[in-house]
């Protein structure tokens, strides 16, 4: 009896999940940018004014080489700068600077499972590799400029949920991930030095939601 309700249930949700054309590819991206200056002042031997620039730049492109499945990449560019100019009262003819300026590159091929739900929602599961590449850049007023090289390995699995509220339109939400990250970074000059960061990361529910919108070329109308 278990075996045969085992079956009925498989067989519906194959027939539930074939009920979408997602069609043969899709694009999405992300862009931000922030930019964040504090006062903070201790009213009586320093003030401290930090300012951080912040930009990223994520496109993403993926094929479908089944009707539930795609293969894609991703690539990534990130800008920071974290400077600040810390004064001290009794010497306030010269400030300290100190400046940090972080870029980074990043390829992460991909690939996406969908188990589509009716005719405008779709689960799906993802399965990502990130190669990271970047230079960390500092320099201040009280020592030699110094930089660090940058690489890193993040392979994760991500769950979410598509909604298709038009034809093409797909709103994307996915909750957090559980992965796996190796990451080293180099002094460039001397003294030489070299720390590795690694283990594995869980991150899921509404701590890690994120929302985005992407271009489903191809796929069928629904409002027929």
């Amino acid at each position: 009896m278990k075996r045969i309700f085992l079956l009925a249930f498989l067989s519906c949700l194959s027939l539930v999940a074939f009920t979408q054309n997602l069609g043969n590819k899709f694009i999405s991206g992300s862009l931000h940018y922030s930019s964040i200056e504090t006062d903070m002042s201790n009213g009586s031997s320093q003030a401290f004014y930090p300012e951080t620039t912040t930009f990223t730049f994520s496109p993403k492109v993926g094929f479908f080489v089944k009707p539930q499945w795609a293969l894609g990449v991703g690539v990534s560019y990130g800008y920071k700068n974290e400077f600040s100019n810390q004064l001290y009262y009794y010497n306030s003819n010269s400030p300290t600077t100190t400046e940090k300026i972080t870029h980074s590159f990043s390829l992460a091929p991909f690939t996406r499972y969908y188990l589509p739900m009716g005719t405008k929602v779709a689960f799906f599961g993802q399965a990502t590799a990130s190669y990271t590449t970047g230079s960390i850049k500092y320099r201040t007023t009280d020592a030699s400029p110094a930089e660090t090289d940058l690489n890193g390995l993040h392979v994760y699995v991500t769950p979410g949920l598509v909604f298709f509220p038009s034809s093409k339109v797909g709103i994307e939400c996915t909750f957090g991930e559980i992965g796996y990250q190796n990451t080293k970074s180099e002094s460039v000059h001397a003294p030489k030095s070299t720390y590795t960061t690694k283990g594995f990361t869980s991150k899921l529910g509404l701590e890690g939601l994120s929302l985005g919108v992407s271009l489903y070329i191809g796929r069928a109308s629904t409002e027929e």
